[in-house]
């Protein structure tokens, strides 16, 4: 990692001026445009045939059913790198102290912090473009024993589906079926 953000400061002082504040809005590009998927190759519904795509590329797409497996594992938000970007508080790094323990100074827990709230928000975003892209039936699985900071842990804390013996839940113009077996 440390190898590829030294070619990435090579490759930005060949074709910027070298400031940091532009260096670190580069990386924040760099990183985005790696996350970004091509469009999604879809058949037609005549042929009969399952799709199967990551969130991302299932954006402005519809399907009469869909499914969203595994919604009952954590949220994998990575744990902290000892260098910390971000694009408005800059960069920070956690340091190693006399006894050979690794530290974090304030800004860098300032950092580690916004940058994890920032990608929860995002996996909130693409939970919401996953469920929105139902048009009949949507399926949502995972398992009674949800990991704390899951997506079906926090429809359990909503809407109690884990436990509740109803068959049933919803809200305007929605309803919800409870399935807890196949």
């Amino acid at each position: 990692n440390v190898r590829k953000l030294l070619e990435l400061a090579d490759d930005f002082t060949q074709n910027r001026p070298p400031t940091l504040r532009a260096f670190v809005a580069y990386l924040d590009q760099v990183r985005s445009e790696a996350v970004r998927e091509g469009d999604a190759q879809v058949q037609p519904e005549s042929a009969g045939a399952v799709t199967i795509m990551t969130i991302h590329k299932a954006k402005g797409l519809e399907f009469p059913i869909v499914f969203i497996p595994d919604m009952s594992s954590g949220m994998n938000l990575g744990s902290a790198p000892p260098l910390c970007l971000h694009r408005a508080l800059g960069i920070a790094l956690k340091v190693t102290n006399a006894d050979g323990e690794r530290a974090a100074p304030a800004l860098a827990r300032a950092v580690t912090s916004r940058c994890k709230d920032e990608e929860r928000e995002e996996h909130a975003r693409l939970l919401y473009v996953a469920l929105t892209r139902a048009r009949d039936c949507l399926v949502l699985s995972g398992s009674p024993g949800a990991a704390e900071g899951s997506w079906l842990n926090a429809l359990d804390k909503e809407y109690g589906v884990l436990a509740a013996p109803r068959e049933t839940f919803g809200g305007p113009g929605w309803q919800a079926v409870i399935r807890r077996s196949i």
